[in-house]
């Protein structure tokens, strides 16, 4: 890997910070994406940065610092609102995500603006996460005003009421210059799960880019901006690879 990773702990999280190959070096601002629910960053760069020099389209990406944030309740601080346990081994979730994102804006962004040369506008944010990362990347589309890209890589997007949810609440036009883009991903055979909830994935996932395309479409945005496909295998499947891809797919240079 030709970048950096530095460990910080910032407010109560154990953060992963990858810092572009020249940074030390150079001068240069660079835009941040928060990589939600991500442990370590190291082999999820290591295949982007071997996917960008390998092809030509993959060269053509941004350098970024990407913050992965771990957190070790996910059925608290990633979930939108209170739900029962899936099952009497697992933990209910406590739906304090709005906690979470208030803390990610107003201490973990705001140390990284202040401690690294970031582009700290919401054009330059993003905020990316796996699993019920993912359902909050998206729930924070709807909920917060500081990025502006999006990402959902095997996101819950199963989460009892989050189609009721979406339906009923309007994006966060945040600005003016910039425009809201969103990058989901799923697993073909992630809809086999035995969990009868679990197993809507593949249909409230087509349901949430559907509605996403037409709300943006109503703030006069191109549907194309949303981006969805289907990864080989199940959810816990290529994790890394996965999340690489939607990295590539945030930070792609437009033509």
């Amino acid at each position: 890997m030709r970048g950096s990773i530095i460990q910080e702990t910032l407010a109560g999280f154990d953060c992963s910070l990858y810092l572009p190959p020249n940074y030390k070096e150079s001068k240069q601002l660079y835009p941040v994406i928060y990589l939600l629910g991500c442990k370590d960053l190291s082999h999820i760069m290591t295949i982007l940065e071997k996917s960008m020099s390998a092809e030509p389209k993959g060269g053509q990406c941004k350098e970024a610092i990407i913050v992965g944030i771990e957190t070790q309740i996910p059925e608290r601080d990633y979930t939108p609102w209170e739900a029962d346990a899936l099952s009497a081994r697992s933990r209910p979730f406590s739906g304090k995500a709005d906690h979470f994102l208030y803390i990610l804006e107003t201490q973990i962004k705001t140390f990284i603006d202040k401690n690294y040369r970031t582009k700290s506008d919401i054009e330059y944010t993003s905020i990316a996460g796996y699993s019920l990362a993912g359902l909050t990347a998206i729930y924070a589309l709807y909920t917060t005003d500081f990025a502006l890209t999006y990402a959902s890589v095997s996101g819950s997007l199963w989460f009892p009421k989050w189609d009721d949810f979406i339906k009923k609440h309007k994006l966060r036009q945040m600005s003016e210059d910039g425009v809201i883009k969103v990058y989901v991903s799923l697993g073909k055979t992630e809809a086999n799960a035995s969990d009868k909830l679990k197993g809507k994935v593949a249909e409230r996932t087509e349901e949430t880019v559907k509605v996403l395309k037409e709300q943006v479409a109503a703030l006069g945005q191109d549907e194309s901006d949303i981006f969805f496909e289907y990864n080989e295998g199940g959810h816990w499947e290529d994790i890394p690879e996965r999340t690489a891809k939607a990295l590539a797919h945030l930070l792609a240079v437009e033509e």
